[in-house]
């Protein structure tokens, strides 16, 4: 639950929306009488008898309780055992919320569930079916919340097999329980979406390339989570930058090349110099002085966050230049495509990438599984080739698990 407010509402949002105080449910609490109180929690045991906790002692005026998603009859039954001692249960008001996702952009949403490649492809030695059910479930639940929001019936495309069928299947049987408790009410002028279900493991090489647009090298190299980025500058502190759905240049370039986005940062700051002077320029009569700094007050709040934004976004992307100068990722970026297009790759500067000449350890053996990936056709010189780098880069001290369970996926 931690994770879903964050991007929509900063703390000094929730401030203004009348959230004074924002606590974490099992942490230690002070009485509040006469203040009311909003739960967002997981309809877990725990969340719910400390809930329950916290009503019979009182500790808030009113008490609003909101489950991220539906919580079930045994639930119920438990919170009723809990507070049936009580003598007023008016203040106490009980939502499902269908919130089970987390939105970081208005059109970019993250169901925020880790290792699901593994949970979903490990051996049944390693995964019980049960966890896998369980995983599944999470994936439905998620995929209901988004479009219960949106409140829209979507036509659902999956491919045969595996967990992408069977989460379909639920999702369908979800929706059709939906609109009969009428929950979902599509309206009906609303256009059709198509929600597409695919496995990973048909599309492996997308997740393993190095990233080339300016939101996915945010997440790839400097590790933006939850669109906040963590920077620490040689000899300076820790600095964070949060990437807001309001800011215009990152809405407007988010998916756009690297390149692209680092000559508009530059223009962006040379237009806000412009402005700046502009706005700060002198004149000989007073009335033109007047005016001037009537002009300047007024334009204080708004070039302050203009200036904000375009510094936040001329370090980041200096950031980003600095990686890719250090690791070389615009050539890994261009050998991998270039690889996964099936043309126009360079066979010398393949060797020179994945002998260590530029490069982390993990950048280069992303690069050598996508290159496992383009040769898987070639047959019997493929294999011969595959295996010299193969021992190249365990006598590199590379961790190879992933390339082991690669082949297995390709067999």
């Amino acid at each position: 639950c931690r994770d879903i407010v964050p991007p929509l509402r900063r703390v000094g949002a929730l401030g203004r929306l009348g959230v004074t105080l924002s606590l974490l449910t099992h942490s230690p609490r002070q009485p509040i009488p006469d203040a009311p109180a909003v739960y967002f929690i997981q309809p877990t045991e725990e969340n719910v008898r400390r809930f329950c906790t916290d009503c019979r002692e009182e500790l808030y005026q009113r008490f609003s309780l909101n489950f991220v998603q539906p919580v079930g009859r045994s639930l119920l039954e438990l919170m009723a055992q809990e507070l049936v001692a009580l003598p007023v249960l008016g203040h106490i008001k009980v939502y499902d919320q269908y919130l089970n996702f987390v939105s970081l952009e208005p059109d970019l949403f993250s169901l925020q569930l880790r290792d699901s490649y593994r949970v979903l492809h490990s051996p049944q030695s390693l995964i019980s079916d049960q966890e896998i059910d369980a995983f599944v479930t999470d994936v439905v639940l998620g995929l209901t919340s988004v479009i219960i929001q949106m409140q829209v019936l979507p036509i659902v495309v999956t491919m045969k097999g595996g967990a992408a069928q069977a989460v379909a299947e639920k999702v369908t049987l979800r929706l059709v329980d939906l609109l009969r408790e009428k929950q979902l009410r599509p309206a009906s002028t609303a256009s059709t979406p198509v929600l597409l279900l695919f496995d990973r493991s048909h599309d492996v090489s997308s997740a393993l390339a190095h990233t080339w647009s300016y939101r996915a090298m945010l997440g790839d190299v400097l590790g933006m989570k939850l669109n906040k980025v963590e920077l620490t500058p040689e000899g300076e502190e820790k600095k964070v930058y949060e990437l807001d759905p309001q800011d215009q240049f990152w809405y407007a370039n988010a998916g756009e090349p690297y390149p692209v986005v680092a000559d508009r940062a530059s223009e962006e700051l040379d237009a806000y110099k412009q402005q700046k002077d502009k706005v700060t320029m002198t004149t000989d009569s007073l009335d033109g002085a007047m005016d001037g700094m009537s002009a300047l007050m007024s334009s204080v709040p708004q070039m302050k966050e203009r200036k904000r934004i375009v510094d936040m976004h001329t370090s980041l992307a200096f950031a980003l230049l600095t990686h890719i100068k250090a690791r070389g990722l615009d050539a890994f970026h261009a050998t991998e495509m270039a690889l996964i297009k099936g043309s126009g790759w360079d066979k010398e500067k393949l060797q020179q990438l994945l002998s260590g000449q530029q490069g982390t350890p993990q950048d280069r053996l992303r690069l050598f599984l996508i290159y496992c990936l383009a040769l898987l056709e070639d047959g019997e010189a493929a294999e011969v080739e595959i295996a010299k780098w193969e021992r190249q880069l365990e006598q590199a001290d590379i961790e190879m698990s992933a390339y082991r369970f690669l082949r297995k996926l390709q067999k």
